[in-house]
């Protein structure tokens, strides 16, 4: 979630066109914010928001989980979606994020 480069970006873009549903997991881990450690901005670190605006840019329907204990601009991500964009909080969810969003949303 945290890499610094734009790398695979395109590759996310190609799965994206191929999809029919796209699921794009952005946000935060404990070495960008913990419990008394405080942030200079609210930025998705690294390319993250480079890697969103690629994968909303192709047009399809957009599911964005935000795994995240802390509070995250995506001003950019709301600004440039369209109608077909769901965007799920879902905190800081330990090992167990996938199941537990899948289990929550999908099932």
């Amino acid at each position: 979630m945290v890499d610094p480069t734009n790398q695979n970006i395109s590759a996310a873009v190609a799965a994206a066109q191929a999809a029919d549903v796209v699921i794009l997991a952005l946000g935060i881990n404990s070495e960008v914010a913990q419990e008394g450690q405080d942030r200079g901005n609210i930025s998705l670190p690294g390319a993250q928001m480079a890697l969103a605006q690629a994968v909303l840019a192709v047009g399809k329907p957009t599911v964005v989980v935000l795994i995240t204990g802390a509070q995250l601009g995506i001003d950019e991500i709301v600004g440039a979606s369209k109608p077909q964009l769901a965007i799920v909080n879902a905190g800081a969810p330990g090992e167990q994020a996938a199941a537990g969003v899948h289990l929550r949303y999908w099932l």
